[in-house]
C-alpha cells in the first residue's frame, strides 16, 4: 500500500474520533460531525495535514474546541474558504455540493452555540469613544461642541475595524486626567450665571492685518492661494480683538479683480474666498483652523459678506484666496516677469494685473446669545435659581445624573456627588463654585464614561443606548427614554419604528459620516497623500475633501432613499462638484455645491470602488497597489480579509523608476510559496482597478508609457479584465457582499467581535433583507429588530481572528 494512501486511511478514523471526544459544544452522537471529519480527511489534509502544511496551515490535530477563541478562529477560516468556493484548489477533485452544504452547516452552527456559551452575563461595559464622547456633551450640555473637546484624548483604538468594540476601549490615567480638563470646560461653556454679555462690533482695518504681500490704508491684495501668512487677510497680535469664546458675525467687504485673465496665475471661474477662524500667529497648529465658508466673489463689484462663526477665546478672523495660483508669490513673479523681477517684488506687486481678491475691512460682532439663561443651564437650574435649597440641590443633581447616566439612579448613586457639594459648600465655595465642581465630577464618573452592554439581558435603558449610539453617536433622547420607562423597546416593531424615525433625524448623519470612515476606511484619507510633485492636482482646491463628501453622500442617498445595497457595488449615479467632476473628466458640473450626476458607461465610474476616496486610500502616495486594492476589496466589499503577510517576508517596495512593472514584480513575490496563496485570491481584484492611478484618475498607461495589464483569475477559476468586468464579478457575488455589510453593521451596532456574531442570525438578517429588496435602510431596520441587536455584549477578550484593518497590509 502506498504511504500516502496509508496516512489517509489511518488519519480518517483519527479525525472523526477527535470530532466525537467530549467537549462543552460538540454533541458526541453527532453524525455531522462524523461526516465533517470525513471531509477535512479527504479534501484538506492533503495540502495541510502532517507531511505538508500549505500557508502554514494544519489540521489533522485540530481541536474541536470551539469555546477556544484560537481554535474558533480555525475553524472560522475553514469556513470562509468553503462559503467563498475557493476549497479545495481548482486542481484537486470537487467534492460533492451535498458534503460542502453539511460541512459548513456542521461547523456554523457549532460556532453559533460556542458563541453562546461565550456571551456570559458579566455585566459587560464599554466607554464612550471620543465621537459618542462629543456628541453625548453636546446633547446633555446644549452646547456647540464643534471644538472638539475629546481631541485631547488618547487615540480609540479598533477593533475588527470599528471604534464601537469594548475590549480595545480601555480608561487610562491618561484620559483621566484629560476628561477632567474637558469637563471643566464642558460645563463653562453650558452654564453661565449672570447678565447676558454685551456684544460689541469690532473693525478691522488693513493696516491692521500681519505683513500682507501688499496692502493700502484702503484694501489688501491677495492673489495667490497658498494661504501662509503672506497671503492673507488676518489681524496681528497686537491689533487682534480680544474675543472670548461665543458664536460672532463676521463681515468682509471685499472684491474681486481680473478673474479673466490669462497666463501665468490664471484660475477657472470666479474667485472664491475663503472665511476661516483660527489662532492669530503666523504659524498655527495643523488643523486649528476651521474654515467657516468658502464664498464666489463677483468682479469689480465691491459688497459686504456675513457669516456667523463660533470662536475659541483668541481666535480671529482668517481671509484668503481659495482657489488662487498655489505656488509662492516670488515663483509667480519669476514665471510672470522673469528671474530679475523678484528683486522687485514691491512695484511689480503694485502693477500685477492678474486675478486677485481685495479686502477692505473685516468686523466680528458678538458675542451672540439667541437665549438667556443658555438653554442648558435652563435645563439643569429652571426658572428660578435656590441655592439655599438642599432639597432642590439634590433635585438638581438627580435629573442631571438621571440623563448623564442615560438611566434611572438611586440614591447610592447621588450620594457621592450630594457629599461632594456639601464639602465644597462646607469649605467656603459659592453655590456657583460648588455646582460646577460637582457637575463636573458627574461627567468623570464611569456612570457618564460607560454604557452598559453586559449582563444576562439587556433592559430597555441599555437597549435605548444601544439604539442611539448606533444611529446617532449620542445619548437616548427623549421619545427614547419614555419608551424605556415604559418597557417597550423589547418588542421589535416599536425598535423598528424607532430606527425609522431616528435615521430621519439630522444627527444620523453621525452614524453615516462614523460607518463609512471605518467600513470604507474614509477616515484614512489623506494618511498618505499622493506625492505633491506628481500629483499637483490633488492639492488644487479641496480635492480630498471633495472625495471624502463624494462617498459620504452616496452612502446616506442610499440609505435615504432605501436603495438596494448592490449600488455600492456598481450604480449609475454619483455625488460630484465641479472640482471633482473635473478631477473625473465629467463635463456639466458647475459650482462647489454636490448633486446627484448620472454616469455614463464612458466615465469609468459607478459605485465604491469608482470612487476617487477608495482609489487614494488603496494606493500609498507615488504608486497604485494590486495587493492593497485586491485586500481592500476582499476585506470591505468580500467579508475575508486577508492574515497579515508571514514573518520574514520582504515587503514589495515600489519601483517608481518604472524600469518594471507592479505585475512583473508580484509575479517574483509570488514564487514564495508562503506568499503564493493569499496572492491568488488579492491581486486578480487588485489588477482589476489598475486603470485607476493613485489619485482615482482613469488612465491607459503607466507613466513610462507600460501598457496596463488588468487582467486575472480568480480562484474559482473565473476570469477578471477591468473595473467593468470587475463590477460585474461583484454582482454575481452580491449574496457575500450583503453578508459581509450584515457582518460590519452588526460589529458596529453592537460592540461585539466579529467572532461572536452569530453566523445563523446573520444569515437570517441577510435573506430577510433580500426578502424585502435588499434595501439599506431595510436593512438597518431589520438589525435593530433583531435578537442579535439586544443580545448582551460578549465577554471581552483580546484574542484578535484576524486583523480588522479597512486597508489591509500594504504589502
Amino acid at each position: 500500500m502506498r504511504p500516502q494512501r496509508l496516512t489517509q486511511r489511518l488519519v480518517l478514523p483519527v479525525v472523526a474520533v477527535m470530532l466525537l471526544l467530549p467537549d462543552p459544544v460538540a454533541d458526541a452522537a453527532d453524525p455531522d460531525a462524523v461526516a465533517a471529519g470525513r471531509f477535512l480527511s479527504e479534501h484538506c489534509l492533503n495540502c495541510h495535514g502532517k507531511n505538508k502544511q500549505e500557508d502554514q496551515r494544519r489540521f489533522d490535530s485540530l481541536q474541536p474546541d470551539f469555546s477556544s477563541r484560537s481554535t474558533a478562529g480555525t475553524w472560522h477560516d475553514i469556513l470562509d474558504q468553503l462559503r467563498a468556493g475557493r476549497m479545495p484548489p481548482r486542481k484537486r477533485p470537487r467534492p460533492d455540493p451535498k458534503s460542502v452544504r453539511r460541512t459548513i452547516n456542521w461547523i456554523t452552527g457549532q460556532l453559533r452555540k460556542a458563541g453562546r456559551l461565550r456571551t456570559r452575563p458579566n455585566d459587560s461595559v464599554r466607554r464612550l469613544n471620543r465621537r459618542e464622547y462629543n456628541h453625548t456633551l453636546r446633547d446633555l450640555l446644549l452646547i456647540d461642541t464643534d471644538y472638539n473637546p475629546a481631541g485631547a484624548f488618547p487615540e480609540d483604538n479598533p477593533t475588527d475595524g470599528f471604534d464601537t468594540v469594548g475590549g480595545s476601549l480601555v480608561f487610562s490615567p491618561a484620559l483621566m486626567r484629560e476628561a477632567m480638563r474637558v469637563a471643566a470646560d464642558a460645563v463653562d461653556r453650558g452654564v453661565k450665571f449672570g447678565p447676558r454679555p454685551k456684544v460689541r462690533v469690532h473693525r478691522i482695518l488693513p493696516r491692521m492685518a500681519t505683513r500682507p504681500v501688499f496692502r493700502t490704508d484702503e484694501y489688501v491684495k491677495i492673489v495667490t492661494g497658498t494661504g501662509d501668512g503672506f497671503q492673507q487677510f488676518r489681524p496681528d497680535g497686537k491689533n487682534a480683538p480680544r474675543l472670548v469664546q461665543g458664536e460672532y458675525l463676521i463681515r468682509v467687504h471685499a472684491t474681486a479683480l481680473h478673474t479673466a485673465y490669462r497666463g501665468v496665475g490664471q484660475i477657472e471661474g470666479p474667485v472664491r474666498m475663503k472665511i476661516r477662524v483660527g489662532p492669530p500667529g503666523k504659524t498655527a497648529e495643523a488643523g486649528s483652523r476651521r474654515t467657516i465658508r468658502t464664498v464666489d466673489v463677483p468682479d469689480n463689484q465691491p459688497r459686504t459678506f456675513t457669516v456667523r462663526a463660533r470662536f475659541e477665546a483668541g481666535q480671529v478672523p482668517i481671509v484668503s484666496f481659495a482657489n488662487g495660483h498655489r505656488g509662492s508669490f516670488k515663483n509667480l513673479v519669476k514665471k510672470r516677469f522673469g528671474p530679475e523681477a523678484r528683486k522687485n517684488r514691491a512695484p511689480i506687486m503694485k502693477a500685477y494685473d492678474g486675478p486677485q481678491l481685495r479686502v477692505f475691512w473685516m468686523e466680528v460682532e458678538g458675542p451672540l446669545y439667541e437665549n438667556w439663561p443658555l438653554p442648558g443651564h435652563q435645563r439643569i437650574f429652571g426658572s428660578e435659581i435656590r441655592p439655599e435649597d438642599r432639597g432642590y440641590v439634590q433635585t438638581i443633581l438627580r435629573k442631571f445624573t438621571t440623563r448623564a447616566f442615560r438611566r434611572p439612579v438611586t440614591e447610592d448613586d447621588i450620594q457621592p456627588f450630594l457629599a461632594l457639594y456639601d464639602r465644597l459648600r462646607t469649605r467656603g465655595d459659592s453655590f456657583q463654585q460648588a455646582i460646577r465642581s460637582t457637575l463636573q465630577a458627574v461627567l468623570c464618573s464611569p456612570g457618564f464614561f460607560y454604557i452598559h452592554t453586559g449582563g444576562a439581558t439587556l433592559d430597555d435603558f441599555a437597549i435605548a443606548s444601544r439604539l442611539s449610539y448606533f444611529l446617532w453617536s449620542s445619548m437616548p433622547d427623549k421619545r427614547l427614554t419614555e419608551l424605556a420607562e415604559q418597557g417597550m423597546l423589547r418588542r421589535s416593531a416599536v425598535r423598528k419604528t424607532e430606527a425609522t424615525r431616528m435615521l430621519a433625524d439630522p444627527r444620523s448623519r453621525a452614524f453615516v459620516n462614523s460607518f463609512t470612515g471605518q467600513w470604507l476606511g474614509l477616515d484614512q484619507l489623506g494618511e498618505m497623500p499622493p506625492d505633491p510633485k506628481r500629483f499637483r492636482d490633488y492639492y488644487r482646491g479641496e480635492l480630498e475633501s471633495a472625495m471624502r463628501e463624494e462617498s459620504r453622500r452616496f452612502f446616506a442617498h442610499v440609505l435615504d432613499k432605501n436603495l438596494d445595497v448592490a449600488h455600492f457595488l456598481d450604480a449609475d449615479f454619483t455625488f460630484l462638484n465641479q472640482r471633482l467632476a473635473e478631477h473625473y473628466g465629467i463635463e456639466g458640473v458647475e459650482g462647489p455645491a454636490f448633486r446627484r450626476v448620472r454616469l455614463e458607461q464612458a466615465t469609468h465610474r459607478g459605485g465604491l470602488l469608482g470612487q476617487a476616496s477608495i482609489l487614494t486610500l488603496t494606493s500609498n502616495g507615488t504608486v497604485t497597489s494590486p495587493v492593497v486594492r485586491g485586500v481592500w476589496v476582499l476585506g470591505n466589499l468580500l467579508g475575508n480579509t486577508p492574515d497579515p503577510p508571514p514573518a520574514g517576508v520582504a515587503e514589495l517596495e515600489p519601483d517608481t523608476r518604472g524600469a518594471t512593472t507592479i505585475r512583473e514584480q508580484l509575479d517574483r513575490h509570488r514564487s514564495d510559496k508562503r506568499c503564493a496563496t493569499c496572492h491568488r485570491h488579492i491581486d486578480p481584484l487588485g489588477f482589476a482597478l489598475e486603470h485607476f492611478d493613485p489619485t482615482g484618475q482613469w488612465r491607459t498607461r503607466y507613466d513610462k508609457r507600460q501598457p496596463i495589464d488588468t487582467s486575472g483569475t480568480l480562484e474559482d477559476g473565473r476570469t477578471v479584465q477591468g473595473f467593468a468586468e470587475l463590477k460585474q464579478l461583484l454582482l454575481e457575488d452580491r449574496d457575500r457582499f450583503l453578508d459581509c455589510l450584515v457582518e460590519k453593521l452588526l460589529v458596529y451596532s453592537t460592540g461585539n467581535r466579529a467572532d461572536s456574531i452569530d453566523p445563523q442570525r446573520a444569515r437570517t438578517i441577510a435573506n430577510d433583507t433580500k426578502r424585502q429588496g435588499s434595501g439599506l435602510a431595510d436593512l438597518v431596520r431589520l438589525i435593530v429588530a433583531s435578537d442579535q441587536f439586544v443580545a448582551p455584549a460578549s465577554s471581552s477578550d483580546n484574542t484578535p481572528k484576524k486583523s480588522g484593518g479597512s486597508t489591509g497590509s500594504r504589502r
